[in-house]
């Protein structure tokens, strides 16, 4: 799921949030429970990791590839957790497969180095997987881009498996070739980018924490123009 505006959303519940109410967040991004938290109070967002590749095609028709997807769940996000757990049997019970993990950050941290490197890497060549895998060099920028997204994580310590990057660069090879990033999907179709909530939070992170990102950047450089769609085209003598 997208990640765009999640305070400016989450402004918009507050005036209808009541002692109970509880926010689910399955956006993109490692820090929306916070985002959300700083508008709406403490105790109220649950962040769960989407792992499912999809894409809008068309108004109320979503594209779906790379299997059938599921939600997983912190096990105590917040101190919410017997709200997680009502969550989660709901989900069951309407067939979403779903599982329940100790320790969310890292579950969250682990989709966003793969997120980060396939869904950048992807928009900045406005290639699918199966050319980026192809060229030598192009597979070399995907898994470096992760693996600057891992020496992040960790900086922020989050306890991640080591040799991610090798593992998601892998998986990728076992998708359809075709298969493109979320932003690269809204890149080609001119809409908004979730650019800030992917690679700009990895070179904003690994600046603060003196971590370097030069891919993360240069993907960050390259799109940031088109962050809330396609730039104006100049006009000669305007």
């Amino acid at each position: 799921m997208k990640t765009y505006d999640t305070e400016p959303a989450a402004a918009l519940i507050r005036p209808i949030a009541g002692p109970d109410t509880v926010i689910l967040s399955v956006q993109n991004g490692v820090d929306n429970d916070e985002r959300i938290a700083r508008v709406v109070g403490q105790g109220t967002a649950i962040c769960a990791a989407a792992q499912v590749n999809a894409h809008v095609e068309a108004p109320g028709v979503i594209g779906q590839t790379a299997g059938p997807g599921r939600l997983i769940f912190g096990a105590n996000a917040g101190n919410l957790g017997e709200r997680i757990e009502q969550i989660y049997r709901r989900c069951k019970e309407a067939g979403i497969a779903a599982e329940i993990q100790p320790d969310i950050k890292a579950v969250l941290w682990e989709k966003f180095v793969f997120i980060c490197g396939f869904s950048g890497t992807t928009a900045l060549t406005r290639l699918t997987i199966g050319p980026v895998l192809g060229c030598q060099e192009t597979k070399a920028f995907l898994r470096e881009t992760m693996t600057e997204v891992e020496a992040v994580a960790r900086s922020q310590g989050v306890a991640l498996a080591r040799g991610l990057a090798d593992r998601y660069v892998t998986f990728a090879g076992g998708l359809e070739p075709w298969a493109l990033g979320s932003m690269a999907h809204d890149l080609h179709s001119g809409k908004r980018l979730e650019l800030e909530s992917l690679n700009g939070t990895v070179v904003r992170l690994g600046r603060a924490a003196g971590v370097p990102a030069p891919l993360n950047f240069a993907i960050y450089a390259a799109l940031k123009p088109f962050v809330d769609g396609p730039p104006a085209a100049p006009r000669p003598g305007g």
